[in-house]
């Protein structure tokens, strides 16, 4: 067997169509390079609460000058809108779960910049979800981060104590905020300074600053949030 038969014969074997215009492409990714520049990507945001901003605009939006939230930094690297909406779907509940090394791998590509944590802290999910689901997603977005920068995964310092409603059904940040009030429990005492929670997408925010302000009782001294999407709206983090 030839060099050009090998090469015809891998390329044959290493191509396969975009989940999005179905056209061939070469790479194992599941998008094409074209499919992924026309991804919703979020661009300049508050550094805070990652609300979209101008890009010569200050690092902070004016909510978050004003009242600074428990979150330290919010990196986000998509709007929550088509295409993302239908692979966080398919993570969450399809069992898809290549979308998480996927996605998690771009959120390492794209946060070399960043300040990096000392440990990553996947969210916890509502209890009796996970063993309904099998799986946090949250967990498998962490691994390909945990991979990249050889940082550890803290999965199992923190808990939900309390059964709580589900998010989305609550409207107001207020509402959101109260329902996961003391819902996390902290295990463990000798916590790193530095944390940083993963989720798959942040909408008002209350999940995660109820568990930041959970380690932070606990001695951390700075937590930030790393997620793949945001929800474009009024900033409501504390």
């Amino acid at each position: 067997m030839n060099w050009l038969t090998i090469k015809q014969s891998l390329s044959q074997l290493f191509t396969s169509r975009c989940e999005l215009c179905f056209n061939l492409k070469s790479k194992i990714e599941p998008l094409c390079e074209a499919c992924i520049e026309e991804l919703p990507w979020l661009g300049p945001a508050c550094q805070r609460c990652a609300l979209p901003m101008a890009q010569l605009g200050p690092l902070l939006c004016e909510a978050c000058q004003r009242l600074p939230p428990v979150l330290d930094e919010t990196v986000a690297l998509f709007r929550y809108a088509w295409p993302l909406n239908q692979f966080i779907f398919q993570l969450k509940f399809q069992r898809q779960l290549y979308w998480a090394k996927y996605l998690g791998g771009l959120m390492a590509y794209y946060g070399t910049q960043r300040t990096l944590p000392q440990a990553w802290i996947p969210i916890p999910l509502a209890l009796g979800r996970g063993q309904q689901r099998g799986y946090n997603q949250a967990l498998e977005l962490a691994r390909p981060l945990s991979r990249a920068f050889n940082i550890p995964i803290l999965w199992s310092i923190c808990y939900r104590v309390k059964a709580t409603s589900i998010q989305g059904q609550l409207t107001s940040y207020a509402a959101r905020y109260r329902n996961l009030k003391q819902a996390f429990h902290i295990t463990q005492c000798h916590l790193p300074a530095h944390v940083a929670l993963v989720d798959d997408v942040v909408t008002s925010g209350a999940t995660a600053t109820a568990l930041a302000s959970a380690l932070k009782a606990k001695g951390v001294a700075r937590v930030d949030l790393w997620c793949c999407c945001r929800t474009i709206r009024k900033s409501v983090f504390i």
